[in-house]
């Protein structure tokens, strides 16, 4: 995953994320901050620019059925740039040539979050429906796909 790069002055604010979820933002190399990305989550810093120390902080924006975070700047509460951080994993990928992932999606929510968070086994098991649910569908769209491209000689 390629990190997410401003230039605010002479100042290089670089932003990445690894596949496990861990935040850092670093100015002109050196670590500024290193945070767990959940909902909500801001880097906050400082920075000596216009002649003066001012505030900025990063937030971020995650889609989870495109594999896309959104990364925002901003500085006084005002959004000054944003860039994109693409995850090129290969269940992503796959994710992206189907046309309704909404139930792998969903699925896929309720079975993780069930793991991390400890929720109860029901929620578990609601995640799982929903996932084979999805692959059921796309199965059965598959075969019917194949059935209407067969050689038909009646016709």
């Amino acid at each position: 995953m390629k990190p997410v790069i401003f230039h605010i002055e002479n100042k290089e604010i670089e932003f990445e994320v690894n596949v496990m979820g861990r935040e850092t933002l670093t100015v002109n190399g050196y670590q500024i901050s290193k945070k767990w990305s959940f909902p909500g989550v801001k880097h906050h810093f400082v920075l000596d620019v216009y002649g003066k120390t001012e505030p900025f902080y990063i937030a971020t924006k995650q889609a989870f059925s495109t594999g896309v975070i959104t990364v925002q700047l901003y500085h006084n509460n005002v959004l000054i740039d944003e860039g994109l951080i693409e995850f090129n994993l290969p269940i992503i990928s796959d994710l992206n040539n189907k046309t309704d992932n909404g139930m792998f999606t969903t699925g896929l929510i309720f079975v993780v979050f069930s793991m991390v968070f400890d929720w109860s086994k029901i929620f578990l098991f609601i995640g799982l429906i929903f996932l084979f649910s999805s692959f059921y569908d796309e199965t059965n769209k598959k075969k019917a796909s194949k059935k209407s491209n067969e050689f038909n000689p009646d016709e």
